[in-house]
């Protein structure tokens, strides 16, 4: 005991393992050695005893089915039957066959027994002798038909008589052969049984033995590894922060070596945690203060170069549009006047010149809602904050755009929360915002769709959606749908959702933007009450 106690943990778990190991190792080899029996017996009996006792039945009911022909004394029905060759010439070559199987299933039972049988030694033999008795018969058989053909019916029944005695020693050996087969084939079954048994009943008290000794082990190596519970919970209170606590373990092992560390390493912790918490304070303060600061800084930097940006593109705007608002007032003058003047001259509203007329008239609008929309980007008024009911701008602007919506065959659904807060907001500025994104999710359904609008209020936020079923904006594109100039129409100026975007934003809101190819787009816009 006392060598025992003077062991390593390591050693003493090793040993523990090692005996139940071996234990059921032995149970293992034990199974394996008798289910080998078993299994060896049972191919026996599938590959070799039951293969033959069928082709052995077999054989029997071909000789069987022979008597009749050698049994018959009438000269006209031997002859018919040697003359058909039904009868004759295939039996001999049957049987031939069927022996020969049979030979085949008692060498595949000898090779499974190792080459010692005696019961398949003996059947061996016997299967050559009928092999040898069919080559008699065969003979015999030749000569018979023969004398049947030549009409020389004394040599004729004395062939058939000689035939009827080698069937006669046929039989007597495969009934003789087959009573034996099947007497083995129940032995083998007893003793498969018999094997089952004993191996089942030996493995399970192998096992229980096996068993016992493992709970034996496990209950030694648990006393063993106990007092490391008490290490673990003692750490677990050292990471929670409680360093006063210490281990009580008095062992000469590795256990109580560790338990003497551990108590000396918690009070060094303990000192250092003191010190530590005193800075840590002071570190996290100034880390606060530092990350506040650079955050501002980041934003403010990023505001001051998105406001530049916006304008250098408005006063790039304004003065393009400044310098093609004049030239097409003066060009649209003058498309009037020379309208006038060719309806005085007597040209007709189908002529070519009217059409001609009528065509730089349309540009010429077409240029001046382009440069509108510019002006309006780049010279956006301060909003005229008042308060203002969501619901009521989006109601008007369906009821505004219904004809528009029923002609180009799309549906629209509304789901408006009730008593939905007023936001602070410039009714008109929301008005063109919304008014913009319905006419872009109209355009992206051109053979119809359907158009959903919904609102509500979460705390002191109103939420507006709006969701189309065109056939969606690509991933590289739904990023740069907000910056100016950018337009996914052939037609766009890429200023709509930019102006939208500007005017959320200069109410104190956000908008956001989703799409699903094949599935449509989805815009969110949250406003402040």
């Amino acid at each position: 005991m006392n060598t025992l106690s003077t062991l390593s943990i390591s050693t003493k778990v090793f040993l523990a393992f090692a005996v139940v190991l071996s234990v059921f190792a032995s149970v293992l080899v034990y199974g394996v050695l008798r289910i080998q029996r078993v299994s060896q017996d049972n191919q026996l009996i599938h590959h070799c005893y039951v293969p033959l006792s069928l082709v052995l039945n077999e054989a029997h009911t071909d000789l069987a089915s022979y008597e009749a022909v050698l049994n018959e004394q009438d000269k006209s029905v031997l002859r018919k039957v040697v003359l058909a060759q039904k009868v004759l010439a295939p039996f001999a070559a049957r049987a031939a066959a069927k022996l020969a199987r049979a030979h085949e299933f008692v060498e595949i039972g000898l090779d499974l027994q190792g080459g010692s049988n005696p019961f398949l030694e003996r059947g061996q033999s016997d299967i050559d002798e009928l092999r040898a008795q069919i080559e008699d018969f065969q003979a015999v058989t030749t000569r018979f038909r023969e004398a049947v053909l030549s009409e020389s019916w004394d040599q004729a029944f004395a062939h058939q008589k000689r035939l009827r005695g080698i069937i006669d020693s046929m039989q007597e050996v495969l009934r003789e052969l087959t009573r034996t087969t099947r007497i083995e084939i129940g032995d083998a079954i007893g003793r498969t049984g018999s094997s089952e048994r004993d191996a089942l009943g030996g493995i399970v008290l192998l096992s229980a033995v096996a068993i016992c000794i493992g709970l034996a082990v496990m209950f030694i190596v648990h006393l063993t590894l106990r007092p490391i519970g008490e290490l673990t919970e003692a750490a677990k209170h050292v990471g929670a922060g409680e360093y006063s606590g210490r281990v009580k373990i008095s062992r000469r092992d590795e256990v109580g070596k560790l338990a003497e560390e551990f108590n000396r390493m918690a009070e060094k912790i303990e000192l250092r945690d003191r010190s530590l918490r005193d800075r840590r304070d002071e570190l996290e303060a100034a880390y606060q203060a530092l990350v506040e600061l650079r955050q501002q800084e980041e934003r403010t930097k990023a505001e001051l170069i998105k406001k530049e940006r916006l304008a250098a593109i408005g006063r790039m705007t304004s003065q393009v549009t400044h310098e093609l608002r004049n030239p097409l007032s003066s060009l649209g003058l003058n498309v009037e006047m020379l309208d006038e003047e060719l309806t005085i001259l007597g040209a007709s509203d189908g002529s070519e010149a009217k059409e001609l007329i009528g065509a730089i008239t349309d540009e010429v609008e077409r240029l001046t809602g382009i440069t509108e929309e510019y002006l309006a980007y780049a010279r956006l008024p301060v909003a005229k904050l008042r308060p203002t009911l969501i619901n009521t701008i989006l109601e008007d602007l369906l009821a505004f755009m219904s004809e528009e919506l029923s002609q180009r065959e799309i549906v629209t659904t509304s789901k408006l929360a009730t008593n939905l807060p007023q936001v602070q907001a410039d009714p008109n500025q929301l008005r063109r915002a919304f008014l913009n994104l319905i006419r872009n999710a109209v355009d992206a359904m051109e053979g119809g769709g359907l158009l959903a609008l919904s609102s509500w209020s979460e705390g002191n936020t109103v939420i507006v959606e709006l969701h189309d079923s065109g056939p969606g904006i690509p991933e590289d594109e739904l990023q740069h749908i907000f910056e100016p100039f950018y337009s996914t129409k052939e037609s766009g100026t890429g200023l709509g959702l930019p102006l939208t975007s500007q005017i959320i934003e200069e109410h104190g809101g956000r908008i956001l933007a989703a799409s699903t190819i094949g599935r449509g787009s989805l815009f969110r816009i949250e406003l402040p009450t």
